[in-house]
């Protein structure tokens, strides 16, 4: 598995300009848009301190349905009060040595994807990515146009959070606003999140209103510091249902996907809470690592929670090789939800409360949670 080093600790690095598409011949434009050029041309440029709203404003003017910014090696932006545009896709990449300091929430219009930064989130309030209060109408039942629900839909990889290091998440990572959002798969893939919550809020992915079709969170390190956590790792709306959605019960269904993942005291009540999804919902649960769960004391109700507290109509779950474990003591999960292989063994982290997850217990199994732990751990460790 292929795994991006994130040196946090950058200097300042020398202008850089990128383009929307490559072209030799177009000189750089100190503005950052010219409306005499085509989009082919169309030069941003982007130095240190930058504001990333900014710089999609100036993109959107020109860029077809998808806005995409590329950040120079070692540089440090922050978001400013960013709003993603109606009908396009933004993707925002590094390369692994770029910091962005979100100043303001993220508000989210159509498809997102963040790919290869790190994340200072200290600053922000109520959540870092928010869906927009007043949504797209072109997005409104667009999976089936005579939906009665009317749910907008973002059809296809909706949010990605993809090789991203997030640091001190106060508040929700995704939240709805109470909108009947539907972003139809929500993938979050090769990251570390470290939640330092003061606040009690509800789940770092919290939707109120709305749901997600496909939930996904695999080779990643989720854990929470300190006392105060956030209620859920994942919440949905009880209109959460594939059918609300639009989409058609007969041929299709939902899923929740747990893939070698590292879960360390993220939330002060059950890992999740939607009933919604007890029909049509395929489990894939393999590899994890469910470490000082506080489970509202139901500690044996890890994997039925995952599983949203029952199985339904067309519902299926297959679980193997995950530890369920609480300062050592094995947590008993029963045989009703994870019928699988359970480890039990205690990896014995290094220093879990200083974000270091590598199992110092040489018997632990090498293929389960995040495996980076088990590479070159040192360089895992956040130090903003």
């Amino acid at each position: 598995m292929k795994k991006i080093s994130f040196f946090l600790n950058c200097a300042a690095s020398a202008m850089f300009a990128i383009a929307l598409t490559a072209c030799n011949a177009t000189e750089d434009n100190p503005t950052g848009f010219d409306p005499s050029l085509k989009p082919s041309q169309q030069v941003i440029e982007i130095k240190e301190g930058d504001e990333l709203a900014a710089i999609i404003d100036q993109m959107a003017a020109t860029a077809g349905d998808e806005i995409f910014v590329e950040l120079p090696s070692g540089i440090n932006v922050v978001t400013g009060e960013i709003t993603t545009p109606n009908g396009k896709k933004v993707t925002i990449v590094g390369d692994g040595t770029q910091t962005i300091k979100a100043t303001a929430p993220i508000i989210v219009s159509n498809a997102i994807a963040v790919k290869n930064v790190a994340i200072n989130a200290a600053a922000v309030d109520w959540g870092l990515f928010q869906y927009n209060t007043t949504p797209d109408p072109d997005l409104l039942n667009a999976v089936k146009p005579d939906n009665t629900n009317n749910f907008y839909n973002i059809q296809g990889e909706a949010f990605l959070l993809e090789n991203v290091v997030i640091d001190s998440l106060n508040v929700r990572l995704v939240y709805d606003n109470k909108v009947k959002i539907n972003p139809e798969q929500l993938i979050i893939d090769n990251c570390i999140i470290k939640m330092t919550t003061p606040k009690a809020l509800n789940a770092m992915i919290d939707f109120q209103a709305g749901g997600v079709k496909t939930f996904k969170i695999q080779n990643s390190t989720i854990y929470g510091v300190g006392t105060s956590s956030l209620k859920y790792v994942m919440y949905a709306s009880s209109n959460a249902q594939l059918a609300k959605f639009g989409y058609d019960t007969a041929t299709d269904s939902m899923s929740v996907q747990l893939l070698n993942n590292t879960f360390y005291n993220p939330c002060s009540n059950y890992f999740g809470n939607y009933n919604g999804f007890q029909n049509y919902t395929k489990y894939l649960v393999l590899n994890n690592i469910f470490y000082n769960m506080k489970n509202n004391g139901n500690t044996s109700q890890i994997a039925q929670r995952i599983c949203a507290n029952r199985f339904g109509t067309k519902s299926s779950a297959v679980f193997n090789d995950n530890l369920y474990m609480n300062d050592g003591v094995l947590l008993d999960q029963g045989t009703n939800f994870d019928k699988g292989n359970k480890i039990t063994i205690d990896p014995g982290f290094s220093m879990p409360d200083r974000g270091f997850f590598h199992p110092t217990n040489k018997s632990f199994p090498k293929t389960v949670g995040d495996l980076r732990w088990f590479e070159d751990a040192a360089k895992w460790q956040i130090q903003f």
